[in-house]
């Protein structure tokens, strides 16, 4: 999957979430935007990451998502992951 389809997902998902209101989730602003700035907390995160799991059929550890991390590096990320075996 191409990094549009995956940003679309992800911001698709996210809009399930109460993110700070102080963040601009334009798709040319995440490469400044940190998971610490969304403001989710740890219920939220980890509802999010299966959330993406399920959508992108993929496996993520919530411990191996980096707070400071960006959301484009975050996006990166959920690339680079293996397809979930069926």
């Amino acid at each position: 999957m191409d990094k549009t389809a995956v940003t679309s997902i992800f911001l698709e998902a996210l809009k399930e979430y109460d993110v700070s209101p102080h963040v601009d989730l334009q798709p040319g602003k995440l490469a400044t935007i940190t998971f610490a700035e969304l403001a989710l907390d740890s219920l939220d995160l980890l509802q999010l990451a299966m959330d993406l799991e399920t959508e992108l059929e993929i496996e993520i550890e919530v411990d191996e998502i980096a707070r400071d991390a960006t959301i484009d590096e975050f996006i990166d990320f959920l690339i680079k992951l293996p397809k979930s075996a069926p």
